[in-house]
């Protein structure tokens, strides 16, 4: 009976993580900290996003990651792509992304993930447990052309 009752806990305990896994994770203060500016168009590989990401903080950024949401024609979300912005943002400075996306009716763009990085003394984490998330889209959705 007690080595049924271990399975039994080890699957619920790994179903559990499963489900913990699938979550998208914000990191908080980006829509204090970053303007994103974005363009959404069809090419000869399909549609895709592309933009920018300011940064309006105090300090420069690394590891930035941009979640766009793809959205149908009543504003639910039908699909999401996340893209990774290369390199490190400088304060007051900007940095290009672009991402596949699905063929979709608008699309919601806005920064996922951050790290800052100290002025002189090395890289530090600002919130790397990312674990609150974000009431709103940080640019209003765009139509693709």
């Amino acid at each position: 009976m007690g080595r049924l009752a271990g399975s039994l806990a080890l699957v619920a305990l790994l179903a559990g993580a499963g489900i913990a896994g699938a979550q998208q994770y914000v990191t908080p203060g980006g829509d204090q900290y970053f303007q994103v500016e974005y363009e959404a168009a069809s090419g000869p590989r399909g549609p895709h996003v592309t933009g920018y990401v300011y940064n309006r903080g105090d300090n420069a950024a690394d590891n930035v990651r941009v979640l766009v949401e793809t959205l149908d024609a009543r504003g639910a979300v039908a699909g999401q792509s996340l893209a990774y912005v290369t390199g490190v943002i400088p304060i007051n400075g900007r940095r290009l992304f672009t991402t596949a996306v699905p063929r979709g009716d608008a699309y919601r763009v806005r920064v996922v993930n951050f790290d800052w990085v100290g002025r002189g003394g090395g890289p530090y984490p600002a919130s790397s447990a990312s674990t609150a998330s974000c009431t709103r889209p940080f640019v209003a959705s765009a139509a693709p052309e």
